[in-house]
């Protein structure tokens, strides 16, 4: 897979283990890894680190991408669509948008931008990148990788949660949900969290319909035991 190779969440345990079979197999390749804090005083990132400093002979950048920050996103797809004009690095052979965060307990979070957080990480940002980055992936043979979870499903009973994911009528409620009570909180969070995962699924269809030589996939796992539920974190 010669060329440039993107992935949001980059220190994930799912992106984690992607990479270093990645990088263990591919060797003309560029690698951009987004991660929210560079440093390796974050655990994530540190073991991240460790894994990229086994392959020396790649090119590897492990870049800042702050996904609740639309300014964050525009500037990061700025320096890299010229570094790619340019020719700095190879054109984008694969997006993987990994990255996600939920909420699952307290009080609605929102992110600066004013958008519910786990709505604009786990799609909107994502949405920006893509839309931004499209004139620099290979034109013959671009991958774009997205990924959904059990808690995409508006049909399926979800064993994490009470609620399903959905489309409100009001679509300003994709960025803005009602109050609910403090006790639905776990709930209301994998809500929040599936139906940003269900707006990826319709963004998929959407891309495949434009796209022609440029090929998005989903790829769908059922439950990734990585930790992060039990600590309700997140990955971006």
């Amino acid at each position: 897979m010669p060329g440039t190779v993107l992935i949001t969440g980059a220190n994930g345990s799912l992106a984690q283990a992607f990479i270093a079979h990645l990088l263990a197999t591919e060797k003309d390749l560029t690698l951009i890894g987004t991660v929210r804090n560079t440093s390796p005083s974050d655990a994530n990132t540190a073991s991240l680190r460790t894994i990229l400093s086994k392959h020396p002979h790649h090119n590897i950048s492990l870049e800042p991408l702050d996904l609740t920050s639309l300014s964050s996103v525009r500037r990061f797809t700025h320096t890299l669509s010229t570094q790619i004009k340019n020719g700095s690095i190879p054109p984008l052979s694969a997006i993987i948008c990994n990255a996600f965060t939920w909420s699952l307990s307290g009080t609605t979070k929102y992110s600066p931008d004013g958008f519910e957080t786990s709505f604009q990480v786990t799609y909107l940002s994502h949405f920006l990148l893509l839309m931004t980055l499209l004139p620099s992936m290979d034109k013959t043979k671009g991958r774009i990788v997205l990924l959904g979870s059990v808690a995409h499903y508006p049909e399926r009973p979800n064993p994490l949660s009470r609620h399903l994911s959905y489309f409100p009528d009001d679509l300003d409620e994709l960025v803005h949900p009602p109050v609910y009570p403090e006790e639905e909180a776990h709930d209301r969070g994998w809500q929040r969290y599936g139906t940003a995962k269900l707006m990826t699924v319709v963004l998929m269809n959407c891309l495949n319909r434009r796209l022609e030589k440029v090929f998005p996939f989903f790829f769908f796992y059922w439950f990734c035991f990585s930790g992060y539920y039990a600590r309700g974190g997140s990955v971006w």
